[in-house]
């Protein structure tokens, strides 16, 4: 094996001993930038975590300065809560019905003064039900959103403060809202009476605060954001963009705002990018006790920039040393890489001639055409081996020739002269001429001539292929394309070929004439241009591309009607595949039109035969032996309601029959295979829904030729309405013949009863048959008209209206009369003509009942006159005579001038409160006649318009609910006055339970009410005189909380007057004045209950707390007199009482029995409550004192009976009076020892009427 030369092994060196200065160049540039880079990501690092220190720390700053913030300004507004000047003076105004007097003007000055010296923006006051009363901006527009948070506030009883949002009145306006409950202390406990909303202007404070930065930067800031959705809300204007407070918006899913990453949990970013999509640092802290996130940020570029400057001298260095550099080694390379260059072109050239002489002489040697060399007169002076095979000559004869010698002797030599003159002219020449070989013969070539120079020498090269077998094969297939053409000319077929273009590549002359034209004018030419419809040309198109494109067959049947009239064509499309791997398609078209007539001839016979038998009026079917469909109709399908698919070759049809019908099919089938036919065959089949239809069955049997049984051809006739007709018209007989009214049928023609069923012939008492042929007049009582004229009366209504109903007194065969309800019509009878079809009802007990209703109706109304009270009736749904109410309700609450009187119309079945009947004592009242339209239909027009809604409410309940009801309201007496009654109703029932009405009772209660609202008064009274009582104790209550206040407010001015004082002292002697404030406050308003006029509103409590809370009241005189009380309380359930009304009689038994108690060395006063009879609460008052005179005991609730120097003897009799209210009882004892025992009871759940 030989060894590589060292010129070889040296080449790869040579090329690459240049660029190894480059590559020690590059390597240290590049360990010199990494080594900085480095460096300079070390210094990054380092800053950035400085500066999230100090970010993190500005936030934590701003943060608890926000949320001090807000706890002061939770605590401002819990200031205002209860107790407050502005709390008291707005529950006064609320109460007087807001007007707008002095008491209004005041509540505005305060409010404009705290709006002044707090710098709130508006004030506005709310009632309890949430609605605006007084607003410094005199704006009492209501608000949702406000209305929302004052109710949210009421009920928690806390202050409460919104969310940075938009004024509703100003759009450019932003505020936050902050809501204090203003919260009355009355016995009963804490009551809110209202709301104060302060409206605070966060420019003022909150943006200040956050635009703050403690060192100058143009990029630093702080921004407080919240979740809005999907997105995150700025709430404050960032410091690059105007107006972006509650505008700028950020979406949620953008995780590379320090935003999203603060409202999505994230405490830090280094990586961030602002709302300008500039990158920064930042820190994020959530504010506590709110939605809002604070986010201190600052730029990178502001962080880096000293670090920047040195980043770019730094580089600005290392870039001009590698240009220097770079520049000298790339002039060192580019020679060096010139003069390489240079050695190795020459080197490929020698190489590249050696080459192409070395193939030029193997393609002269070895090449399969003749190739002959001659010089300009056309002599050969070179020729390769296949020369001298192909012509026979030797080498050194060929090179004695000239081209001449091998051309035919019979071709002109002018032709050979002029093909060498444009040889040399154009330089070369292709053409096919007849040329000789030595022996003789002669061959077909083709002859390629090109003019070559050598060293100033022009030869003539040329190259010649024998085609002489090429020639022969196109001579033959022209004659065979010419057969071809004959063939497919004559054939009557279109015949066409078509490229994937649609273009023609061959037409028969069939083809041809149906486009008018020749098949040269086709070839060439698209279809389309053929064809007018341009959307019916693509379809073509389209389809003849897919025959191409998937190389598939494709047999078409469709019209054309080029040639004038319709015609059509059966075409089978072939994909031809040429040699070349060219697709082409193939189509032979034959005309179709006449066998496509005969089809259509054939499928409309068809057709019709088909909807004769599907369509017709009877059902078809045919079985086979077994009984299986082979055939239906569709009227036999419709009728049953199955599907074809269902029963074809699936069910048999005694499937179908009902049980009885089958065992006739299973009896009458396997003879009719035998007879070969059945007629009028009744079966009952069922539908495939169930239900059973009657059928008439008629079948003819088809054979073959051996007489085996085929098929049935059979005929269903629906007669199911025909049988029903029957049943029908057999029910109705046995009907009339078993009903329990009498029937009788009368011919219109001579009056003579042709018909009468049993029953009827059993009323009269006649024997069956035995009415037959006598006048209707004899079944008639005679009465003060003879029995003819009234049977002629009711003859000429039949005839004139066709029917007629009534009572008639008729007579049986016995000569007794009685009632009957008759109903007579007129009818067509088949057999009897015209008639008269009467059915009578035997009434008599019913006109005996109505009698004695009648005569009890009458003692009733004469009771009724006859009574001291007011009575009333109303029916259940309202009957022709009250027919009005809910038309009227718009009337009886509108006020008499406000609604026109309604028309009269009937009333709905739920219609309420009509009634129908009014004693006399009632128009006595009234001064309205029984005939008057009001008594009937507007009863509720004598109510008091402000009683009216609340009347026919109750009377409403209680006609839906069926229950007794009891009304207060002021009716109308006959002098125009109107007077307390009250109205008691009670539901009446059926025997089997169902409402008939009601009735009820109207009494006079004016002195009774006006008893009532004295008693109230001297209740009112009576607390009076306990509160004048109590004034001096109370003075001494109310002392001690004002002394504490004023003490710690003192010890807080001097405080504050000292240099260094404690904030944290401070608040909390200003919170123990103000526990003592409220405790003041808590005592007026606890007496300011007890002076005010109470109503009767009752309320579940428990009496223990009651009586906790009384005791407490009087706490400064048991102090003083040093009374002990005892306490012996059991556990009791909630009962529903009036709090003040109990605190009233518990004030006025333990008042009394620590005056009793004053005097006396013993003082123990004892409180006891039992729960007795398992639904009574018993409560006791028990004392050490002086007691009462046996003979003044049973008069000490008397009114105006007292022991007391200055008492006026009214609290026992309120005590009395109150207890009784409620249903219970109230007593006093002599104790054994001494002293007095005070009992009172009241039920479990009393509600006050």
């Amino acid at each position: 094996m030989a060894l590589p030369s060292a010129e070889k092994l040296s080449r790869p060196i040579r090329k690459i001993a240049p660029y190894i200065p480059l590559v020690v160049f590059v390597t240290i540039a590049a360990l010199i930038a990494g080594i900085s880079f480095q460096a300079y990501r070390q210094i990054e690092t380092l800053i950035l975590q400085a500066e999230l220190k100090d970010l993190g720390a500005i936030a934590d700053l701003k943060v608890k300065q926000i949320s001090t913030w807000k706890k002061r300004l939770l605590e401002k507004a819990d200031f205002y809560r209860s107790g407050t000047l502005l709390q008291e003076e707005f529950d006064l105004w609320v109460q007087q019905g807001a007007p707008s007097d002095a008491s209004k003007q005041r509540i505005q000055a305060m409010l404009d003064d705290i709006q002044r010296l707090n710098g709130y923006t508006e004030i506005s006051l709310y009632d309890r039900q949430g609605l605006v009363r007084i607003s410094t901006t005199k704006n009492l527009r209501r608000n949702m959103e406000d209305e929302k948070l004052v109710m949210d506030a009421m009920r928690s009883v806390k202050a409460a403060m919104s969310d940075i949002h938009r004024s509703e009145s100003n759009a450019d306006k932003i505020v936050i809202d902050l809501v204090a409950p203003m919260v009355a202390n009355s016995g009963n406990g804490e009551q809110v009476v209202g709301a104060v909303k302060f409206q605070i202007d966060p420019r003022l404070f909150l943006y200040p605060l956050l635009h703050e930065w403690p060192t100058p930067s143009p990029s630093a800031e702080t921004s407080l954001v919240r979740r809005d959705g999907d997105a995150v809300l700025f709430l404050n204007e960032v410091r690059h963009l105007k107006g972006s407070a509650l505008s700028l918006r950020v979406p949620l899913a953008a995780f590379t705002l320090p935003a999203a990453m603060a409202v999505l949990g994230k405490t830090s970013s280094m990586d961030g990018f602002d709302y300008r999509g500039v990158p920064v640092v930042a820190e994020m802290r959530r504010v506590p006790g709110s939605d809002w996130f604070m986010v201190s940020k600052v730029a990178k570029a502001e962080i880096f920039a000293p670090i920047t400057h040195l980043k770019k001298w730094s580089l600005s260095l290392g870039l001009v040393f590698a240009l220097l550099g770079g520049i000298l080694l790339y002039i060192w390379l580019k020679a060096n890489h010139a003069r390489h260059k240079f050695l190795d072109e020459q080197h490929a050239a020698a190489v590249e001639r050696e080459l192409l002489l070395e193939h030029f002489a193997y393609l002269t040697r070895y090449a399969n055409d003749v190739i002959f060399v001659a010089d300009e007169s056309g002599r050969i002076i070179e020729a390769n081996e296949r020369a001298m095979e192909v012509y026979g000559y030797t080498r050194e004869e060929i090179l004695q020739l000239h081209v001449q010698d091998f051309r035919d002797p019979s071709e002109d030599p002018a032709i050979v002269k002029r093909q060498m003159e444009r040889i040399m002219e154009l330089g070369e020449l292709c053409f096919e001429t007849t040329s000789r070989r030595k022996d003789g013969t002669q061959l077909i070539v083709e002859v390629s001539v090109r003019c070559i120079e050598s060293q100033g020498v022009r030869y003539l090269q040329a190259i010649i292929r024998d085609i002489t077998t090429r020639k022969r094969a196109e001579e033959a297939l022209a004659q065979q394309k010419d057969f071809m053409r004959q063939v497919i000319d004559t054939d009557p077929s279109l015949i066409f070929v078509k490229d994937i273009d649609g273009r023609f590549l061959l037409v028969n002359q069939a083809m041809a004439a149906i486009y008018g034209k020749s098949p040269e004018e086709l070839v060439g030419r698209k279809g389309e241009d053929f064809i007018p419809d341009k959307e019916e040309s693509q379809i073509y198109l389209q389809a003849d591309r897919e025959v191409i494109v998937k190389r598939r067959k494709v047999i078409s049947v469709s019209p054309t009607s080029l040639s004038g009239y319709e015609r059509w064509f059966q075409t089978v499309k072939t994909p031809m595949v040429l040699s070349d791997g060219t697709v082409n398609l193939l189509g032979i078209a034959s005309d179709i039109t006449e066998r496509m007539k005969a089809e259509e001839r054939l499928r409309q016979s068809v057709e019709e035969i088909e909807d004769l038998y599907n369509n017709a009026p009877c059902g078809y079917h045919s079985l086979d032996k077994d009984g299986v469909f082979l055939r239906v109709n569709n009227t036999e399908l419709q009728w049953l309601g199955y599907a074809r698919e269902e029963l074809i070759g699936k069910m048999r049809i005694f499937d179908l029959y009902t049980p009885q019908s089958r065992l006739l099919f299973q009896q009458t089938f396997p003879r009719f295979k035998e007879t070969g036919a059945v007629h009028d065959l009744e079966i009952e089949m069922v539908r495939k829904d169930g239900t059973l239809i009657t059928m008439l069955l008629s079948a003819t049997a088809i054979y073959d030729a051996q007489s085996q049984y085929l098929m049935s051809r059979s005929t269903i006739h629906d007669i199911t309405v025909r049988k029903f007709a029957e049943e029908e018209l057999r029910l109705h007989s046995a009907i009339v013949s078993h009903m329990e009214e009498g029937v009788f049928l009368t011919s219109v023609r001579d009056g003579v009863i042709v018909y009468a069923n049993p029953k009827f012939e059993k009323m009269f008492g006649y024997e069956p048959g035995a009415l037959i042929g006598k006048h209707v007049s004899s079944v008639n009582a005679p009465t003060y008209r003879d029995p003819e004229i009234t049977a002629k009366m009711i003859n000429e209504v039949l005839i004139r209206k066709g029917s007629w109903d009534g009572e008639v007194l008729n007579v049986k065969q016995d000569g007794t009369p009685f009632w009957c309800h008759a109903s007579v019509s007129t009818f067509e009878h088949h057999h009897y003509g015209t008639v008269w079809v009467a059915i009578h009802q035997d009434i008599t007990e019913r006109k005996l009942a109505e009698n004695r209703l009648s005569e009890s109706e009458e003692r009733f109304r004469s009771m009724a006159d006859k009574a001291p009270v007011m009575i009333w009736m109303a029916e259940a749904h309202g009957t022709q005579q009250d027919r009005h109410c809910h038309d009227c309700r718009d009337y009886f609450t509108q006020g008499w001038h406000e609604c026109s009187l309604p028309t009269l119309e009937p009333l709905p079945q739920e219609n309420h409160d009509c009634r129908s009947f009014f004693n006399q004592r009632w128009h006595e009242f009234t001064g309205l006649s029984s005939s008057d339209r009001l008594q009937n239909y507007n009863w509720q027009y004598s109510v008091h318009y402000d009683d009216r809604a609340s009347c026919l409410d109750s009377c409403e309940a209680a006609f839906l609910s069926a229950r007794p009801f009891k009304i207060e309201y002021r009716l109308r007496r006959h002098d125009g006055v109107f007077r307390w009654v009250q109205d008691t109703g009670v539901p009446r029932f059926s025997e089997d339970g169902n409402l008939l009405g009601f009735i009820g009772t109207c009494v006079d209660i004016t002195e009774q009410k006006m008893f009532e609202e004295m008693r109230t008064e001297i209740e009112h009274i009576g607390r009076l005189n306990i509160a004048g009582e109590m004034a001096s104790g109370l003075a001494h209550e109310l002392s001690q909380p004002l002394a504490a206040a004023g003490i710690y407010l003192d010890g807080c001015l001097n405080r504050m007057a000292e240099d260094d004082w404690d904030r944290e002292k401070l608040q909390k002697a200003v919170r123990q004045a103000h526990v003592q404030t409220q405790r003041a406050g808590n005592i007026i308003s606890h007496l300011k209950e007890m002076m005010r006029k109470q109503g009767r509103k009752c309320e579940m409590m428990d009496i223990n707390s009651v009586i906790k809370d009384s005791v407490n009241f009087l706490e400064q005189d048991l102090n003083r007199y040093s009374i002990a009380v005892i306490h012996d309380f059991c556990d009791l359930p909630l009962t529903s009482v009036n709090r003040i009304e109990i605190e009233q009689i518990l004030l006025n038994l333990m008042k009394n029995a620590i005056d009793s108690m004053s005097s006396q060395a013993r003082r123990e006063m004892r409180l006891a409550t039992r729960l007795i009879n398992s639904g009574t609460i018993m409560t006791t008052v028990s004392d050490t004192g002086k007691g009462i005179p046996p003979d003044e005991l049973d008069n000490v609730f008397n009114p105006f009976q007292t022991t007391k120097q200055n008492g006026l003897g009214l609290g026992l009799g309120i005590c009395r009076s109150l207890i009784e209210n409620y249903g219970g009882k109230i007593w006093a004892e002599q104790r054994s020892d001494c002293g007095m025992e005070f009992n009172f009871t009241l039920p479990v759940e009393v509600m006050y009427e």
